[in-house]
């Protein structure tokens, strides 16, 4: 082998690494989730609802929240499940009775459907809040949830999962 046809397979292997590294997929700092505007976008409602609960601003949270929203809470009873109409009602009561909220949030997986104009989130959360009402103990609630999107308007609303 000459000199020149080494040369000649160095450069196109480093141009062929160089190509392939600038193909690699961007995650978001801190996570695994492809640094996409559209992911960025629904990070950015998750952080929004955060902050409201822990505020505990209930018309902050209805605002994010499309005018299909339903969820079960999280038990089988249909009782307690809550659709749009009814969240506007019960949410302000629910939490005027909560002190010192707290709730982490750790994203784990972002999947959207542009076909559907749909989005899903895997997320983790922590929540402690205290009901001086009932308990001078405070609370804590750990779980693995799934958050819904719609696109609605040209923004991300949420559809279930809180």
């Amino acid at each position: 082998m000459d000199q020149t046809t080494f040369s000649g397979r160095t450069l196109l292997a480093a141009a062929l690494i160089t190509l392939a590294s600038g193909c690699a997929v961007r995650h978001i700092p801190g996570t695994q989730i492809e640094d996409n505007d559209e992911n960025r976008a629904i990070l950015e409602v998750m952080k929004r609802f955060r902050e409201a609960v822990e505020e505990r601003d209930a018309q902050k949270v209805i605002n994010l929240l499309a005018d299909s929203f339903k969820d079960d809470v999280g038990t089988p009873s249909p009782e307690d499940d809550l659709d749009y109409q009814s969240i506007r009602e019960r949410l302000p009561q629910d939490m005027a009775k909560l002190d010192e909220v707290r709730l982490d949030m750790s994203v784990r997986k972002i999947e959207i459907s542009r076909a559907e104009n749909t989005a899903r989130a895997v997320y983790t959360y922590t929540s402690s809040y205290r009901m001086p009402t009932f308990s001078a103990r405070p609370k804590t609630d750990e779980e693995i949830k799934e958050m819904w999107f719609k696109r609605v308007g040209g923004e991300w609303k949420i559809t279930s999962g809180i």
